[in-house]
């Protein structure tokens, strides 16, 4: 494994303190830097040399034990939490994308120490955003996004007419055009039209239809630190099983557990999610009535800003049609709840929805003042190969 030179421990580091004279009678290990520096050995383990990593938990780059090839000392490029700029496009040495996803807890424990007070399990989504430091600012929380925003643009007209006795001047974003006539009251007089256009004041106004500085795209990356082997796996997870945010799954519901959802499929593979090898999509809601469509969108994509939302992000819409929920086994305690006899459900792919224990039928809820319950969808991506 190639790693910069700078990057490297010392023999004098890992443990190779002695020389060759010092282990008559002895076997020696010799530093693989330095033949010269010797290591006797006397019951010394990998762990004594200093290699107590799982190198399959490493993030990136490591060294490997002479005489444990699953012990090594993993060299980390960052901390758990640490941001970076790339031009890369996909997962790689401990670095996931910053790109909303839901990851395991359980995979990257690091991770979730880091950022769970802001942003639970689920990755940062920093795509089309620009970041502002936040350190020593007490303003808005790590996870909510800032809306963009100008100074306001002021002016003030006076009295304006067209006649021989008063004159009109224009300047900045203000314009007169073509003369014409208004009511005074009395009779008509000749007046003037006036328009504002911001762009007139400054070529800036009108580029964008949001604030949008000049600028050169890159994707964020965030440093996960080590990866756990985790029970949860397209493989061993199957549809109707309970999903939790440690990664784990079960066919009966663990209320020790925080539960994510249930889960409706899994997909084993690359997948679109910048170096994922596969997710596991999953489904919760079911216990809240909520007023308005947009309501439903924010609530189920976490994003504040209706405007800001693509709903068919990663090709997965958050709002879910629970039709395949009717056969499921589901606890009455759990985060899902089958759809109930009576009920309106909002619905995307099939259109709104009233269900009984067997069956669903369309309906339709008013976009703006209607009321109805909602499922969201989720998935869990897991990373195998950074």
């Amino acid at each position: 494994t190639f790693v910069k030179c700078d990057q490297r421990d010392s023999c004098n580091t890992l443990g190779y303190t002695q020389e060759a004279s010092d282990c008559i009678g002895d076997k020696m290990v010799r530093c693989q830097f330095d033949p010269n520096a010797v290591m006797c050995l006397q019951s010394v383990s990998c762990e004594d040399m200093g290699f107590t990593d799982n190198i399959e938990e490493c993030p990136g780059e490591y060294d490997v034990c002479q005489y444990d090839k699953t012990k090594g000392k993993c060299i980390y490029e960052a901390r758990p939490g640490d941001l970076k700029y790339s031009l890369r496009k996909i997962a790689h040495n401990g670095w996931l994308p910053c790109n909303g996803n839901v990851y395991s807890s359980a995979q990257f424990p690091e991770l979730y120490e880091a950022i769970k007070d802001s942003f639970g399990n689920r990755l940062p989504d920093y795509a089309g955003s620009f970041l502002k430091s936040q350190y020593g600012y007490s303003g808005a929380p790590l996870a909510k996004k800032q809306a963009a925003g100008l100074p306001n643009i002021r002016g003030t007209l006076g009295q304006l007419r067209g006649d021989s006795t008063t004159y009109y001047n224009s300047s900045g974003a203000f314009t007169t055009e073509s003369s014409g006539y208004a009511w005074n009251g009395n009779s008509n007089v000749t007046g003037r039209k006036v328009t504002f256009d911001a762009s007139k004041s400054s070529s800036i106004y009108g580029k964008s239809s949001t604030v949008t500085p000049q600028n050169y795209p890159a994707n964020v990356f965030i440093y996960a630190g080590k990866r756990k082997e985790i029970q949860a796996s397209p493989s061993t997870c199957v549809k109707g099983n309970y999903l939790y945010s440690d990664g784990s799954c079960s066919s009966s519901y663990n209320s020790s557990k925080t539960l994510l959802g249930m889960v409706i499929e899994t997909y084993n593979g690359n997948s679109n999610a910048l170096g994922a090898t596969g997710y596991i999509l999953y489904v919760y809601g079911g216990t809240e009535i909520i007023t308005g469509w947009d309501n439903v969108k924010i609530k189920c994509s976490g994003i504040s800003n209706v405007d800001d939302i693509d709903i068919l992000k990663n090709d997965v819409s958050p709002i879910y049609d629970a039709r395949d929920l009717l056969s499921m086994n589901i606890a009455s305690n759990s985060v899902v709840q089958k759809p109930v006899s009576g009920r309106q459900y909002w619905g995307l792919t099939y259109g709104d929805y009233t269900c009984n224990s067997t069956t669903c039928t369309s309906v339709e809820i008013d976009k703006t003042s209607g009321s109805g319950y909602y499922y969201c969808r989720k998935q869990m991506f897991l990373y195998s190969n950074l």
